[in-house]
This record gives C-alpha cells, sequence and structure tokens, in this order.
C-alpha cells in the first residue's frame, strides 16, 4: 500500500471533563461516530522498530482488521504536534502482513529483522467518538479516545483527544484547539499509544525523566535544528509534569525547569535564526512559568541543603517546609492554569507554522545554514568565552562568577544539542570528556551560585517566620560556614576549570 501522511495535534484531557468536551457547542450539534477498537502492537523481540521511531499494529473495529506501519517526521518529535508517514492495509485476520510494508520495514532495520519477523507486545482497547468539524475548504477530524493499554500484567487508563488534518491548513487545528481549551482543559500530548505501551513495559511508573538524546542530522539546516530541538525541550518538560502536578514531585520539578531552561537557552542560541516578532510575547511568558516554578524549587533546595534534620530544629524546618509547600501549591496552580495552556498551544504553533520559518529578512540565510556548520561556529564561539572567564576564577565577584556559571551552562546544553552530529567513536570520547569536566565545573559553579541566592533566600524566609527563636536559628546556621564552604567550591571550580582546559573539543576531534 502506498504511504499517506497523517498532521495531528494531540491532548491530554483528564476523565472529568469528558462530559463538558461531548456537550461543547461546537460538538454537540455534529454527528458522533462511535467504536470500540482494539489495537495489538507487535515488534521485534528486541524492539527495534520502537528504537527506530516506528510502530506496526493490527486494529479491529467492528470485525475489521487494519495493519498501520507509522513514523516519525524527524522535524516534529512527538512535541504536541505530529507528522507522521503510515502505511495503511486491510486484513483477513488479526496477524499482521509484513510483506505490505517489506519496503519501508526493510529501509530501517535491514532485511535480517524482516526475516526474523515481528510478535505482540501489547494493546490497548479505547472507546473512540468521532466528530467531523467543516468550515467552508477546513475540515478537522475530532477524536477522542478513553480506555487502556495493556501488557500481559499491567495496564494504564487513556484519555486524549487527537484533531486530525483532512483538508485545509494546519493552523486551523491551533483555531479549534484554542476555542475548545477556554472551556475544557487540553495539555499537549506528547505519547503515542505505542510509547505508552512501552513505557508500561518498562515498568509503567512515571518516572522522572531527563533530557533525551536530540537525533540531529548533518543534512538539516539550522531552522530545522532549531524546531526538533525546542520540541525536545516541550516533551522534556511535558513528561515531568504529571509527576510534580500529581505526586509533589521535587525531582520532576527540577527536570521541568531544565527543560524550560533548555529552551530558553536554545531560543537564545539560534537568536539568528528566528528572529520573529511573535518570540517576545512567547519569551515573556516562558520568563513568567520559569519564575513560578523557580520559586518552588529554590526553597526545596534550601530544605534539602540547608535544613538538614538532624542539626535544624523541629520548629524552623517545620515553617520553612510549610512555605515551600504554599510555594508548590503557586506552581501546579500555574501550570493547571489557562494561561500555561495558552502558552504550550501558542508555542507549538509557533515551532510549527509560525512566520520565523519563511520570513525572508536577514535570518534567512542563517535559517538555510547546514546545521553542522551552525553548530561548530556555535561551540567555538561559546567554548571560547568560559575558556576566557574561567581562567579568573578565584577573583570573580559573585556576579561575575554567575555570568560564568551561564556561559558554561549554555555550553553545556549546546554540547548536548548538538552531540548526535560527532557520532564517530573518537567524537564519543572526546564528548565524554569534554561535558564531563564541563558539567563538573557547572556543578561547583552552581554550589557557589546556591550559596549565594541561599542567603538572599534566607532572609526572605525568615521575614515570613512567626517565631523569633526559629528566625534567628535559621539566620545564624545560614552565615556560620559560609567562608569555608566558598574557599572550597572556588578550589574545586579551579580544578574543574583546569580540566575542561586540557579537554579537546569533540566537535574539532577530526581536525
Amino acid at each position: 500500500m502506498p504511504s499517506s501522511r497523517e498532521v495531528e495535534l494531540k491532548f491530554e484531557i483528564v476523565a472529568k471533563d469528558v462530559p463538558a468536551l461531548e456537550s461543547h457547542a461546537l460538538l454537540a450539534p455534529l454527528p458522533r461516530d462511535r467504536k470500540r477498537q482494539i489495537s495489538t502492537y507487535f515488534d521485534t523481540i528486541d524492539d527495534r522498530l520502537h528504537e527506530a521511531g516506528m510502530s506496526l499494529r493490527v486494529r479491529e473495529s467492528d470485525g475489521r482488521y487494519v495493519q498501520t506501519l507509522k513514523t516519525t517526521s524527524a522535524t516534529a518529535p512527538a512535541g504536541g504536534l505530529f507528522d507522521r508517514s503510515e502505511w495503511e492495509t486491510p486484513l483477513p485476520s488479526s496477524a499482521p502482513d509484513l510483506d505490505a510494508v517489506r519496503a519501508p520495514f526493510e529501509a530501517s532495520l535491514g532485511k535480517k529483522s524482516f526475516r526474523a519477523g515481528v510478535e505482540p507486545r501489547f494493546e490497548t482497547i479505547v472507546d473512540r467518538s468521532k466528530w467531523r468539524v467543516i468550515d467552508q475548504d477546513n475540515e478537522v477530524e475530532l477524536v477522542l479516545d478513553r480506555g487502556e493499554v495493556a501488557t500481559g500484567t499491567a495496564s494504564a487508563p487513556i484519555s486524549e483527544i487527537e484533531l486530525e488534518l483532512l483538508r485545509g491548513p494546519a493552523m486551523r487545528l491551533f483555531e479549534l484547539a484554542r476555542l475548545l481549551n477556554v472551556s475544557v482543559p487540553l495539555r499537549i500530548g506528547v505519547l503515542t499509544k505505542s510509547e505508552r505501551g512501552y513505557r508500561l513495559l518498562d515498568g509503567g511508573k512515571r518516572n522522572v525523566v531527563k533530557a533525551e538524546p536530540i537525533m540531529l542530522s548533518p543534512d538539516q539546516t539550522a531552522g530545522e535544528g532549531f524546531q526538533l530541538i525546542a520540541f525536545a525541550c516541550i516533551r522534556h518538560f511535558r513528561l515531568n509534569e504529571p509527576p510534580f502536578v500529581d505526586e509533589r514531585e521535587g525531582a520532576a520539578l527540577h527536570q521541568m525547569r531544565v527543560a524550560l531552561r533548555r529552551l530558553r537557552s536554545a531560543i537564545s542560541l539560534f537568536k539568528k535564526v528566528i528572529a520573529d516578532p511573535e518570540l517576545d510575547a512567547l519569551r515573556d511568558e516562558l520568563c513568567w512559568i520559569s519564575g513560578r516554578l523557580g520559586q518552588a524549587r529554590d526553597l526545596d533546595v534550601f530544605v534539602q541543603k540547608r535544613l538538614d534534620p538532624g542539626q535544624a530544629s523541629p520548629e524552623l524546618r517545620s515553617q520553612v517546609e510549610a512555605q515551600r509547600e504554599a510555594a508548590f501549591d503557586g506552581a501546579i496552580e500555574a501550570v493547571n492554569s489557562e494561561r500555561f495552556r495558552v502558552l504550550m498551544i501558542g508555542l507549538v504553533q509557533w515551532l510549527a507554522l509560525g512566520a520565523w520559518r519563511t520570513l525572508p529578512d536577514a535570518a534567512a540565510e542563517a535559517r538555510r545554514q547546514p546545521i553542522g556548520e551552525f553548530a561548530s561556529a556555535m561551540l567555538d564561539r561559546l567554548s571560547r568565552k568560559v575558556t576566557k572567564r574561567g581562567k579568573h576564577l578565584a577573583g570573580l565577584e559573585d556576579e561575575e562568577r554567575h555570568a560564568l556559571r551561564i556561559a558554561g551552562k549554555k555550553l553545556r546544553y549546546a554540547s548536548e544539542f548538538f552531540a548526535s552530529l560527532h557520532s564517530g567513536k573518537k567524537h564519543r570520547d572526546q564528548y565524554k570528556i569534554f561535558v564531563g569536566a564541563l558539567e563538573d565545573l557547572q556543578e561547583q559553579l552552581g554550589s557557589l551560585n546556591d550559596q549565594v541566592t541561599a542567603r538572599t533566600l534566607a532572609s526572605e524566609i525568615a521575614r515570613a517566620i512567626k517565631s523569633r527563636s526559629a528566625r534567628e536559628e535559621l539566620l545564624r546556621r545560614d552565615d556560620s560556614s559560609h567562608a569555608a564552604e566558598k574557599q572550597a567550591l572556588i578550589e574545586a571550580g579551579l580544578s574543574a576549570y583546569g580540566q575542561l582546559a586540557e579537554a579537546r573539543p569533540f566537535w574539532r576531534s577530526s581536525r
């Protein structure tokens, strides 16, 4: 069967909001198609299809069987907007027919994997409702799926909305999403049903997720590279949102902040590529949510690092923990707000359809530059900045050390963003050495910065503590070991800087 293209915007919706969606003024008058669908997902014995970004399923509905092979586009890696090629084949039964998808299968995995065959891995059972929303020459299919994904030993719920473009411009997907989001909270979806199944096979827990590797290709442009990186940052954020919002997991909050820092760093690194008036408003909103999460994270770190239960009095600890919990409440409220949901929809729309992609201005040349050339020049510039500032680490004032820390952080993020462009063994070995030294330097600079901010934060916390004895204890504890700790961190930072200065830049290891 020939392949077709699927352009789809995905959202998660909680069960309590489903009635509001079903009775929405836009959907209530429209015909509604309801079906139960049971889909079995297949893979090789070592899950190579999944590793290659592909999924193979056989879906049964009303006694009919359809096999679908999907591949995810490299320019939209599950950051809410899914752009995928798919091959569909009607089947007489639930057994897969690999001959029907031999060409794309072998192109990705080779003949050996094709001959080895596939086996069932998990299934999804969903009750699907569909509406066709037609407006002049625009047509969007709105799908509501509710059900579960199940392995032989575990299951997890599915509750999501898919907006699939049938006719018209992709902008219509976002217009419809905004309209629904006013009364039905929609959260950007970053997981396909197949990914949910594989996560369940891995244990099914909503673990805290660190940034995933970003697979860039040398034949991509700088503009395409930025788009891929930014979508990956959105995915990183969203994967950590449930464990923070639902379970108040501090480590998940930290990863959400990391995701936002990486995104804001990418915007800064690619500023010549993405010159666009729309960006200012998005940047302001990203700053707002970063600030709300930052307040909670700072208090969480303060409790963990500055108020050891064996040393701090129970009264002081309980007073500060109460402030932390209030800050967590504020951060969760912000993440659950319509303002934040609108930001996320707008961000995905800007990345996918924003004017920056086509503006014929000075940024156009930078946008079309090969990503490899762009990356090497960027890494050279950032490395020189860190090397120059780091030489004087011992004599830097607090603000100057903070500037060095920010430069080091940008260099680390850029190294992670562009690592896949240097995949040879020599490059990988140099990458480990270089980034390892950079991480060590960043850790010491981060601890020095934490020490400075902790003193300021301690004063702010003290003002909100009612007990005089607890206030005095807090301020006394913070001052007691400041000088000795600072000197030890500076010495460790100098050692890390020396290792970094000796490390060969991995992006130049072939020269």
